[in-house]
């Protein structure tokens, strides 16, 4: 369970910070203490002799709590102690990663977001951060599409389902408007990435424009040692040209000359070993 979080500043504590941590759902849980530096960074969490019980198991609760410990702090009544109390939630983005308060994968690809200014997070990079992340994207895969200007977490998870590098996406997107006297007609700020990102190009326009083995199909074997799905990317082809491949690969994208980094050729051997599901 996520813990709730009280910050205190100002008031008493000058220019100091120092926030207070619980998991109110559960009544054994610790109050804990982060004293945070002189420049307001986190110094580490550390617990207290109080636990959830005696917050009542609410976020005023807690704000009462850090209070008390505060003030005890700098060595003041309760009652003569004064600072402001923040939630969080109603902080800024900065303010929030400034404090340590904002998942580290989160501010990674906030920090990767950031530099294209509202194109690629629509004036919100951490809610977008967060879509990239339900998407299973890292921060080094979401720079990798948005230098494609690849905005939509949705597309690109398609784009990468299919076996599509960014690479062969922005290829075929240049190819697509090649020859166009004017793409703006045909694509949304004539890019085909940008429209299909924005809903007004169907993915399947660039899915279809990658194909680079129409006949390609997945087979019932498998590899012996690795277990790896065997594809078959010409059929009608005399020659062995058989790859593995992970389950969910589509073979009709994969290009003969440049295979896919969890992909690879199989042998003679391999093939005549090879099993059923």
């Amino acid at each position: 369970m996520a813990k709730t979080v009280v910050v205190l500043s100002g008031g008493d504590l000058g220019n100091e910070k120092c926030m207070f941590r619980c998991d109110l759902s559960d009544a054994s849980s610790p109050v804990e203490v982060d004293w945070c530096t002189d420049n307001g960074r986190p110094s580490g969490w550390e617990s207290t002799q109080y636990q959830c019980a005696d917050t009542s198991h609410r976020w005023s609760g807690l704000a009462d709590v850090a209070m008390q410990i505060a003030a005890d702090g700098v060595q003041l009544h309760a009652d003569e102690f004064s600072c402001d109390v923040l939630d969080p939630d109603d902080m800024d983005f900065d303010g929030r990663v400034k404090l340590g308060l904002v998942d580290s994968e989160i501010v990674a690809i906030a920090d990767v977001l950031d530099p294209y200014g509202d194109r690629m997070s629509g004036g919100d990079v951490e809610a977008t951060a967060h879509e990239w992340i339900d998407h299973s994207f890292t921060a080094d895969e979401v720079a990798e599409w948005c230098e494609i200007g690849c905005w939509d977490p949705a597309t690109a998870d398609e784009f990468r389902d299919a076996g599509l590098t960014p690479a062969q996406v922005k290829e075929t997107a240049a190819k697509l408007v090649e020859g166009l006297d004017d793409p703006t007609t045909e694509y949304t700020d004539g890019c085909p990435i940008y429209s299909v990102c924005n809903h007004d190009t169907d993915s399947d326009v660039i899915l279809d424009a990658c194909i680079k083995s129409p006949l390609a199909c997945r087979t019932i074997y498998r590899t012996v040692d690795d277990r790896m799905r065997i594809y078959d990317l010409e059929p009608l082809n005399s020659d062995l040209l058989y790859i593995a491949g992970p389950d969910n690969l589509d073979p009709r994208f994969v290009d003969p000359e440049d295979l896919p980094n969890d992909c690879r050729w199989i042998t003679y051997d391999e093939w005549k070993a090879s099993v059923t599901d």
